[in-house]
């Protein structure tokens, strides 16, 4: 019996393990009305016209396009949907205090934008510098992680040790109560 809560235990840290350490969120765009109204709701958002909520609704789905991809390109953060959001360019700007457009520079990331993502960044080009600059204001970054191969990697050791462990428990409770 003791065997077999060592092979459950072990299953289920394995689970649990390959559940947390990979997945970063991907947002499609075709849900992004339904994605607006649940940030609307939870962060209690309420807009002074239907024009405004039209250019908050943009930002928004600005934001999703950001989101898709940074947490895309390899690097260590993960990146979700917070309560900046919906900020415009112009609520960005206020929020930052004095900077302004020409203290960005695009990055090389701005090569990697494939073309749909690259006409919507573009119609602004403050939005633009905020991607290449990853400016933690602007994007919330919820959990850290390594590269894929090294997750893998020590996950695979992790396993290995505590599969060890658990039999070695397991094996010495059995030879001791037989």
């Amino acid at each position: 019996m003791s065997l077999l809560r060592c092979v459950l235990f072990c299953t289920i840290f394995v689970a649990i393990l390959d559940t947390g350490l990979c997945d970063k969120p991907h947002y499609d765009l075709k849900d992004a009305s339904d994605l607006f109204a649940e940030f609307r709701q939870k962060y209690n958002r309420h807009y002074a016209s239907d024009n405004d909520l039209e250019a908050h609704y943009e930002a928004f789905v600005t934001s999703l396009l950001k989101i898709n991809y940074l947490n895309s390109i390899q690097n260590s953060a993960t990146y979700d949907i917070n309560d900046f959001a919906d900020m415009t360019p112009e609520e960005i700007k206020r929020h930052l205090g004095v900077l302004t457009d020409e203290h960005f520079q695009l990055s090389h990331h701005e090569a990697k934008l494939d073309e749909n993502c690259k006409s919507s960044i573009y119609r602004n080009s403050f939005i633009g510098s905020l991607i290449a600059s990853h400016r933690p204001q602007w994007l919330h970054v919820t959990r850290t992680f390594m590269p894929p191969k090294e997750a893998n990697e020590l996950i695979t050791l992790i396993v290995t040790i505590l599969t060890e462990i658990v039999f070695t428990i397991c094996y010495s409770v059995v030879v001791t109560t037989a």
